[in-house]
C-alpha cells in the first residue's frame, strides 16, 4: 500500500476538521451571512476560522498538511477538498471558490454529523447512477447516452432540541459530484442539473449506499499493484506445528518446566485453515478457527505485576507469548521481527472481534488491521483475503521459529 493512498482516510486533528467544516458555514447555519447559500470563496474559510477558532495555525499551513490521494486516470489527486481555479504553489487563491469532497466531508462526521449525513447521501446517488448505468440497452450503432437529474438533498436534524433540516443546493452538490473520485460529468442549466457517466464505467462503486462504502471502493482502486506475499515453504497449520516443537526444545522454555505449546482441542478448527473462504461466513468462521486455536497455546503465566502493568491485568496467550518471547528474543534484528509478527497475530484477532461486535472500535480496529494485511477496507474478494492473511501469518510464525533458533543458539 502506498502512503498517499491511505493518508486520505487517516483521522483529522481537530483543527484540521475545524477548518474543513467552515467551509459549509454558508450553507449549514440557520442564518446565511447573506448571499446564495453555496460554497465561499478561501478568503471567508481562513478568515472565519481564525476568528472562530482557539488556534494560533495558519489556515494556509493546515491546509497544506492535509492528506492527498492518488489522481483518478492520471488526473487531479483526489483531496479532502476542492478548490475552483485549481491549487498553485500549493495554496488557493483568495477568491477561489473553496469545497469539500465526499471525503472532507465523511472526515469531519465526528465534528458535524450533518455534514456525514450529506456524504452519505451523495455517496448513494453515485451508487444509484452505478445501477442506472446497468439498465442501459446496449446500440450497435451509436454510444449509449443518459442522464439523471440531481436534485437538492436535505438531511433532517435536531438544532438545540428544534428540528433543523440542512438542504444542499442541487447546483451545489453538483460541484461536488464532478470532482469525485467516480468519472460523473455534470450539467447544470437554468431548468436542471443533470449527471452523466464519463470515462471508465461507474460499475466500481454499485452498491454503495453510504460515504465510507464509497470512500473503501475509492481507496481500493487507488492501490497500486503490490508485491505478492511470499508464501511459508509449509502450509500455516505445519508452521504453527513447527513453532510450537521449537518453542519447546528452546532451553529457557525447558528452564519454566512447560509442556506442550500447541494444544488443538478441535479437529475441526486445525482442518479448516487449509480450506478456502468463498463467503463471508466461511471467512469470518477460518478466522474465527485460527484465533481458537491461538488461545489455546499453554503458555506459563505473566507475572501479576507485570499483567498488571503491561496488560492491563489480561491473562491471554498473546500476552504471555509477547512476555517470554521479550524474555529470550533481545537481539536485532530478531526483537523487530518478532514484535512484527506478534502484530499480525493480534491484527487476526481485531477481525474476529469486529466480526462479533458490530460497534465502532472494533470495526475501526478491524479496517486498521485490513490496511496492515494490505487488504481493502471494505471485502470483494473473501478468497484472497484469507489466502493473504494465511501467507502473512505463516510468515509470521516463521519469523518467530527464525528468532527463537537465533536466541536460543546464544543462550
Amino acid at each position: 500500500m502506498s502512503e498517499e493512498s491511505d493518508a486520505v482516510f487517516r483521522d483529522l486533528s481537530v483543527d484540521e476538521q475545524k477548518l474543513l467544516a467552515t467551509a459549509c458555514q454558508p450553507f449549514m447555519i440557520p442564518s446565511p451571512r447573506g448571499g446564495e447559500p453555496g460554497w465561499p470563496v478561501w478568503d471567508f474559510v481562513a478568515r472565519t476560522f481564525s476568528s472562530e477558532s482557539q488556534s494560533n495555525l495558519v489556515p494556509e499551513d493546515i491546509l497544506a498538511g492535509l492528506p492527498v490521494g492518488v489522481a483518478p486516470d492520471g488526473g487531479e489527486p483526489y483531496r479532502l477538498f476542492w478548490v475552483r481555479d485549481g491549487i498553485r504553489a500549493g495554496q488557493p487563491k483568495d477568491d477561489s471558490i473553496f469545497g469539500l469532497t465526499v471525503a472532507g466531508m465523511h472526515a469531519v462526521r465526528s465534528l458535524v454529523p450533518r455534514l456525514g449525513e450529506l456524504a452519505d447521501s451523495l455517496a448513494a446517488y453515485i451508487g444509484a447512477l452505478a445501477a442506472a448505468e446497468l439498465q442501459l440497452s446496449p446500440s450497435p450503432n451509436e454510444v449509449a447516452k443518459w442522464d439523471a437529474p440531481l436534485q437538492d438533498i436535505t438531511v433532517g436534524t435536531y438544532l438545540q432540541g428544534r428540528p433543523y433540516p440542512v438542504t444542499l443546493k442541487a447546483s451545489v452538490a453538483a460541484e461536488v459530484v464532478r470532482r469525485e473520485y467516480a468519472p460523473i460529468n455534470v450539467q447544470i442549466t437554468s431548468e436542471a442539473v443533470t449527471c452523466q457517466v464519463r470515462g471508465r464505467s461507474l460499475r466500481a462503486f454499485l452498491g454503495v449506499n453510504t460515504a465510507e462504502q464509497y470512500l473503501a471502493r475509492a481507496w481500493h482502486y487507488q492501490l497500486p499493484a503490490q508485491e505478492p506475499v511470499l508464501a511459508s515453504p509449509m502450509t500455516l497449520i505445519q508452521t504453527i506445528d513447527y513453532f510450537g516443537y521449537v518453542l519447546e526444545a528452546s532451553a529457557l522454555w525447558r528452564s519454566s518446566g512447560g509442556g506442550s505449546v500447541v494444544r488443538v482441542r478441535s479437529l475441526k478448527s486445525a482442518a479448516s485453515l487449509s480450506q478456502s473462504a468463498s463467503t463471508v461466513e466461511e471467512f469470518d468462521n477460518r478466522i474465527s478457527s485460527l484465533c481458537t486455536i491461538i488461545d489455546h497455546f499453554a503458555l506459563p503465566d505473566v507475572p501479576p505485576e507485570i499483567l498488571k502493568k503491561r496488560f492491563s491485568g489480561q491473562q491471554g496467550s498473546l500476552n504471555s507469548l509477547t512476555y517470554f518471547l521479550e524474555r529470550m528474543v533481545v537481539d536485532e534484528p530478531y526483537s523487530s521481527s518478532v514484535k512484527e509478527a506478534l502484530g499480525k497475530l493480534r491484527d487476526v484477532r481485531h477481525l474476529r472481534t469486529a466480526a462479533q461486535h458490530d460497534s465502532e472500535r472494533p470495526r475501526r480496529q478491524a479496517a486498521e488491521a485490513r490496511s496492515r494485511f494490505g487488504l481493502a477496507p471494505i471485502a470483494v474478494d473473501w478468497a484472497g483475503d484469507w489466502d493473504a492473511i494465511r501467507a502473512h501469518l505463516a510468515n509470521a510464525f516463521t519469523s518467530i521459529i527464525e528468532a527463537v533458533q537465533a536466541s536460543d543458539d546464544h543462550l
